[in-house]
């Protein structure tokens, strides 16, 4: 990588976090703006092709489920390779898929290129720029970061009209290929945000760090051999770090050993509680042995089923209830804007409220609930739009809470491991959408009882999150019990001593 110098990198340092959210933002206008658009191609597909709306709304719930699905081995990948890499593989396939796509004879075709390539190269941009906000910001600021970020999708959904109209004027195939080459322009160009620079040094700075990258190079492959001798070579590798004054690196290094239990005997690593000789696959044994977390799973997968229907099959509800397909995509703008308004009151007042996000996720749920309810019982257009409008507000705070709510059902070395898991469970609740949903709809007619079954599982969402805060609380008590007793029984060896 060429090198710049020291005052530009001191620049780039000093507004990089900003940049960098603000280059999340950018992306998910257009990646996720499109994707959570699907309403208005669903149509358009079910025309072309003349499919069932199980079969048409397949190809939105696999792209939008990958999206999360995919978060796990996205996590993987980004921790292996690099950021960089990742974001560029997810711009490929975002790109490809929608060009492929705009070839396609018949509706199959599109699960792999629209719901395949367009989500698991979605889900490689979405979950490297959340990951990459998450660990800028500390955990006080990374909830506002990441809703900020976020607010991005909403203004997306806001360019409905903008994509019936491209619909309208151009058909939805050479709109695909218009809309593939403006994401891959913009993609590209973001991932330079994502790429590392370092400032010149002088030739003793040089030497210096050249010393540094041996010492730390050493470091590395003690630990990830296990720690084969300690005693000694560990205090002196600790010593270079505290003297050494090269950068960054060094004091990350350092705060590493500080946090790192080596065991001789059983020759494992401990971080964070964890202990292994497989740091990466124990990290997520050490989470779902945690009932706090597995419980806010249940909820989050049932949570999920039921905010991404509007994502997917509500333009078929309100064709279906006589709207046009130009007020629909007026009606799908509108909530466009609640949801944005939505994120905003979020990303500014989540971490004031004086209650924990895991409260705020439950009184989403029921207010959700409330709204999915009274929708089967409105007739009017008027009505409709309203209902939907303050249905957007709860699913926009049910989407935009999962990153930082993951921060509260971990550890602070888990955050990426528990952010990955939360997205594969909110995504297995997308994937199974279309075949409650719209498979209900193709035996009975009509979306009431699909809305009612979203009632239901926002209500079940909303018991097991307040149910996870009550496990939590226990925990808590519990360790604080633990720990007074370890300390009862310190002072009475000391005693006897």
């Amino acid at each position: 990588m060429e090198c710049y110098t020291a005052e530009i990198c001191t620049i780039y340092k000093k507004y990089r976090s900003f940049l960098l959210v603000f280059t999340a933002f950018i992306n998910f206008i257009l990646y996720a703006g499109f994707i959570y658009s699907y309403n208005l191609l669903y149509m358009e597909l079910q025309s072309m092709f003349n499919s069932t709306a199980t079969e048409t709304g397949i190809p939105g719930a696999v792209s939008i489920s990958l999206l999360s699905l995919c978060s796990l081995f996205v996590t993987f990948l980004f921790q292996s390779i690099g950021h960089v890499w990742i974001v560029c593989l997810g711009v490929t396939l975002c790109s490809t898929g929608l060009l492929v796509s705009s070839f396609a004879q018949g509706i199959v075709m599109l699960y792999v290129t629209y719901g395949v390539f367009y989500g698991f190269g979605m889900s490689c941009i979405y979950i490297t720029f959340t990951d990459k906000i998450l660990t800028s910001f500390d955990t006080t600021k990374s909830a506002r970061a990441t809703c900020t970020a976020f607010i991005g999708s909403s203004i997306g959904i806001m360019l409905a009209p903008g994509f019936e109209y491209m619909y309208t004027t151009f058909s939805w195939r050479v709109s695909l290929r218009i809309i593939s080459g403006v994401l891959a322009i913009v993609g590209y160009s973001s991932a330079l945000v994502l790429v590392d620079i370092k400032p010149i040094q002088n030739d003793r700075e040089t030497k210096e760090c050249d010393n540094e990258e041996t010492t730390l190079s050493n470091t590395d492959k003690f630990i990830e051999n296990n720690v084969k001798t300690i005693g000694g070579n560990l205090n002196t590798e600790k010593k270079n770090l505290e003297t050494n004054d090269c950068g960054e690196r060094s004091e990350m290094c350092l705060e590493l050993f500080e946090n790192t239990d080596l065991n001789v005997g059983d020759k494992t690593l401990e971080i964070d509680g964890i202990k292994s000789q497989n740091l990466y696959f124990s990290k997520y044994t050490f989470l779902l042995k945690r009932r706090e977390f597995v419980t806010a799973l249940v909820g989050l997968l049932l949570a999920a089923g039921a905010s991404k229907f509007t994502y997917i099959s509500v333009g078929n509800f309100l064709l279906g209830e006589g709207m046009d397909t130009q007020t629909i995509s007026l009606v799908i703008l509108w909530m466009g804007v609640g949801d944005v308004v939505s994120r905003c009151m979020t990303a500014l007042l989540s971490d004031r409220l004086p209650v924990s996000r895991l409260c705020q996720y439950a009184i989403s749920n029921i207010v959700a609930a409330v709204a999915s309810t009274c929708l089967p019982f409105i007739s009017s257009t008027g009505g409709l739009k309203a209902a939907l409008i303050v249905l957007s507000i709860p699913r926009a705070v049910l989407n935009i809470l999962i990153p930082s709510l993951s921060t509260e059902i971990s550890t602070n070395g888990t955050r990426s491991e528990a952010m990955a898991v939360v997205y594969v469970v909110f995504g297995i609740g997308v994937f199974i959408t279309p075949y409650i949903t719209d498979t209900i709809y193709d035996v009975t007619g009509s979306y009431d009882m699909a809305w009612f079954i979203c009632t239901g599982l926002h209500v079940l969402s909303s018991v097991f999150i307040l149910l996870t805060i009550h496990v939590k609380k226990q925990n808590i008590k519990s360790d604080e019990r633990q720990l007074n007793y370890q300390v009862v029984k310190e002072d009475s060896d000391n005693r006897k001593i």
